[in-house]
């Protein structure tokens, strides 16, 4: 009995069958199309699997002739049941099928366990199934993929016990019953637990990889690129020291990443560096006495709006955030869009009007900024730009309480004239231009009244020339101011963002408005969404400053002024409550289109129906009793003549075993490691088979019948003390004996 595993005498390969059939049973049930005939597969599956479990423990506890009494009886049974069947309706019959199918099934695992490696196909069509469910989202009910997911894990586990070479007391079967418990009872659990209604999102091995990924990239781009400024190389298209190029080359390499919130109206335009010295080809910054320029312009923009129209600000300026996140990009310098007022994870110095970090920044840099939204092309907000201003300390002053951290900012109410003539100083030096320009100047200007008519005078006709990304090298006679005007409005007449920028900002400068040169990104952002900024976003733009209002970007590259003007509705214009027509409008009940399914009543047994099945449950219960009779004595007749053929030793055996059987009913049985002698005296027993067998197992003592004759007559013993404590039992092996 050494390295046998046996649960209420059944041995470990019939428990491990019956288990992987059943879950077999079930993987079928849930891949089926028809779910009604799975379930009845699986249910009937099932039980018949428990019924050998039941009939086999009882005929081992019996020691009956497990299979030929299985046989005889499964085949009595199906005799008995077909019976009812019509004549000709044997294959049409519904349960006929789904017995055979049952069959068919646990036959099937019984030649599974017979050649294992044929698990292969099941067990490989079961974890294919659930990754093709996974990786194309196909729905799967719960106790479908904890069937499915066991299955394939015990094939993987029978695998491993088969092929792990170590040292073993049992064969490999007994450990795969244990092991099959344990599944069983796991699986049982995981199916009662309540599956969410979404499924698992899998978190924190996605955080886990992005965290893993951003750090190994953060270490290969620092070790890559070191201390290099991506911003206006060729990773952008723009020149590092702002030059005007003959082209630029289309590149989509991703720069930054920029989230928007709810409170998002208008597209971006996020600010890099800032020029305002132009040299003929290309643009410098050499002023650098402006610090805190960001801040305190759009402190004065406030300041002058809150002034003009503080109930109704937001029709002219719209306050929002943005979370900025740098790619693959590497830069020294802080992007935030015009009106910034606060930032947030960003540690940064003035350097004129430029925002720098301390160091070069590159992956994963991450920031966010808080600034105001500009209605700008909204006639309303053009009516505060070309309106009077009036001043006021006291506002000024509670502007810098609501913006400043701790109410501090490096300009009083009474350096902001001051700070103006720095502007002018900075952002307006004398600009002179040929006659010819001046008479465009003087025809787009005609009819224009106000500084913001003039200055999108300009911006109109710049629209009007070509956009190309190869305008061609600037010739060596462009050396200033004029010669660039006279050569790309009145001659090229075509080029790139730098090109219309740089052309707007000398205009303006020469109608004496105080203008720079900026280049960044434009990105085209919907509120509470990502977008990612690729190199071929970089552009370049022109502001201008207009006293009491503060510095306002304008558009001049064709194609883009859609971009740049998305102006929102100010709610000034629009107090009156709006009525939702719609919502007044009654709601039209949905027709049920459900058709009515119409449910066939099953009709009344009569009488004589009602007898008949009575009969037919009478018979079949008396039929079941008649087959288990009948193979009971025939297991007890080929018992006793296959009893009388043995050799004596053979005798003696069986008889003694059934001595020890019949004292494990008793609560009398050897211990592992113990001999038949120890067990006697341990016990306390007087029954000299014991002594008998000891010396057969150890010695050379020849059976003879004598000995057969003491066995049995102690046997007889043995049961006067079953029947004392179970009749039941005591009639049971007397049958068997």
């Amino acid at each position: 009995m050494m390295g046998k595993v046996q649960l209420f005498g059944i041995k470990e390969y019939m428990i491990y069958r019956v288990f992987y059939a059943m879950l077999l049973t079930l993987g079928v049930l849930y891949i089926m199309t028809d779910r009604e005939l799975g379930l009845a597969i699986a249910v009937g599956t099932v039980l018949f699997s428990l019924g050998i479990i039941v009939l086999m423990a009882c005929l081992n506890y019996l020691q009956l002739r497990g299979r030929v009494t299985l046989a005889f009886l499964s085949a009595g049974l199906l005799v008995l049941g077909l019976h009812r069947i019509p004549e000709g309706e044997f294959w049409e019959n519904t349960y006929v099928r789904l017995l055979f199918l049952c069959v068919g099934i646990y036959l099937a695992e019984v030649i599974l366990e017979k050649l294992p490696l044929l698990k292969t196909l099941p067990a490989a069509g079961m974890a294919g199934y659930l990754l093709v469910c996974l990786f194309g989202r196909y729905e799967v009910s719960h106790g479908g993929a904890m069937v499915l997911m066991w299955t394939v894990v015990l094939y993987v586990t029978e695998l491993i016990e088969h092929f792990w070479k170590k040292f073993r007391e049992h064969p490999g079967k007994s450990y795969m019953v244990w092991i099959m418990m344990f599944c069983v009872l796991h699986m049982t659990m995981a199916l009662l637990t309540p599956a969410p209604e979404e499924p698992y999102d899998w978190q924190f091995v996605k955080d886990f990889y992005k965290n893993f990924s951003r750090r190994v990239t953060i270490w290969a781009e620092n070790m890559g690129r070191g201390s290099q400024e991506d911003f206006g190389s060729a990773v952008t298209g723009f020149s590092e020291d702002g030059r005007l190029m003959s082209g630029l080359v289309a590149d989509d390499k991703e720069i930054l990443r920029v989230q928007g919130n709810r409170g998002l109206k208008t597209n971006v335009y996020l600010m890099g560096k800032i020029y305002d010295t132009f040299w003929g080809n290309g643009w410098s910054s050499e002023n650098s006495t402006l610090e805190e320029d960001r801040l305190i312009d759009t402190l004065e923009s406030i300041y002058y709006l809150e002034g003009y129209d503080s109930e109704f600000s937001e029709d002219y300026f719209a306050e929002t955030k943005l979370n900025i996140e740098y790619l693959y990009f590497n830069t020294g310098y802080v992007f935030a869009p015009l009106k910034t007022w606060k930032m947030i994870g960003a540690e940064y110095v003035c350097d004129g009007a430029n925002l720098r970090f301390e160091e070069q920044k590159g992956y994963s840099t991450a920031y966010s900024v808080y600034y105001q939204q500009l209605n700008v092309n909204h006639p309303s907000f053009y009516a505060f730009v070309n309106s009077t201003k009036e001043e006021d300390a006291e506002r000024w002053a509670q502007v810098i309480r609501e913006y400043v951290p701790g109410g501090k900012v490096a300009l009083e109410y009474e350096e902001l004239e001051m700070r103006r003539q720095e502007i002018r100083n900075c952002y307006l030096p004398e600009t002179t231009v040929s006659e010819e320009v001046r008479a465009y100047l003087d025809a787009l200007f005609e009819g224009a009244d106000t500084p913001v008519e003039k200055l999108l005078a300009i911006e109109e006709a710049l629209w009007q020339l070509e956009y190309t990304m190869t305008p061609g090298a600037l010739p060596e006679k462009v050396t200033d101011v004029a010669s660039f005007l006279d050569y790309f409005l009145l001659e090229n007449k075509k080029g790139y963002c730098s090109y219309f920028a740089t052309a707007f900002v000398l205009l303006a400068r020469a109608e004496g408005f105080p203008a720079r040169y900026v280049e960044g990104f434009c990105l085209p952002v919907d509120s509470d969404k990502t977008v990612t900024a690729y190199s071929y976003m970089a552009h370049a733009w022109p502001e201008v400053y207009l006293e009491g209002v503060g510095w306002i970007p304008f558009e001049p590259t064709p194609g883009y002024e859609e971009i740049r003007y998305t102006p929102w509705e100010p709610v000034s214009e629009t107090a009156q409550s709006v009525i939702d027509v719609e919502s007044l409008m009654p709601v039209e009940e949905e027709e049920d289109v459900t058709q009515e399914v119409k449910v066939e009543e099953k009709p009344e047994l009569t009488e004589e129906e009602k007898q008949e099945n009575a009969r037919f449950v009478v018979l079949t219960v008396l039929g079941i009793l008649g087959c288990v009779v009948g193979f009971l004595w025939l297991d007890t007749t080929l018992r006793k003549r296959s009893f009388t053929k043995m050799l004596p030793e053979e005798k003696f055996r069986k008889v003694a075993m059934n001595n020890l059987w019949l004292l494990s009913r008793l609560g009398i049985r050897r211990a592992d490691q113990e001999t038949m002698e120890e067990m006697q005296v341990k016990h306390s027993l007087s029954y000299e088979f014991v002594g008998i067998w000891e010396d057969l197992t150890y010695g050379d003592k020849a059976i003879t019948e004598q000995d057969i004759a003491l066995a049995l007559k102690e046997q007889d013993e043995i049961l006067k003390q079953v029947k004392e404590k179970n009749i039941w039992l005591y009639y049971l092996v007397k049958l068997r004996v």
